[in-house]
């Protein structure tokens, strides 16, 4: 079974509680979607996501553009990859040999940009 781990002061946070509610809902989708991976990074189409939640596309693609605007997400349109920047900062490896188990995951994503802002977040985290 998989957990991600939502901290309770995303409520204080300075955008968070003013996005629509839309917004709210899809942003906790991306974090709990069986498209995920533990680290925050992964592949998957707008239009998947809309049908796993019973939206239409537009619905849904206008929500993740709002949390793109506010910075929550990234996508890159061209190879379905999404990148929640925050992820790992409350998901972070509990072991090396978690670590381990996601370079598979990591090496199948197709080739995208946001691998590489993926692996600078890691290092700053890492470094930090």
């Amino acid at each position: 079974m998989a957990y991600r781990k939502i901290d309770r002061k995303i409520w204080n946070d300075d955008k968070f509680p003013f996005l629509s509610d839309d917004t709210k809902l899809v942003f906790f989708h991306l974090l709990t979607t069986p498209f995920s991976t533990p680290f925050g990074l992964y592949k998957a189409s707008v239009g998947a996501l809309a049908d796993e939640m019973r939206w239409d596309k537009e619905r849904y693609a206008d929500a993740i553009a709002d949390a793109i605007q506010h910075g929550m997400i990234e996508y890159d349109e061209k190879a379905y990859v999404i990148f929640i920047p925050n992820f790992l900062k409350y998901n972070w490896p509990t072991s090396i040999n978690q670590v381990k188990s996601w370079l598979e995951l990591f090496e199948e994503l197709p080739n995208s940009p946001l691998k590489v802002k993926f692996l600078q977040v890691v290092k700053v985290i890492a470094d930090g």
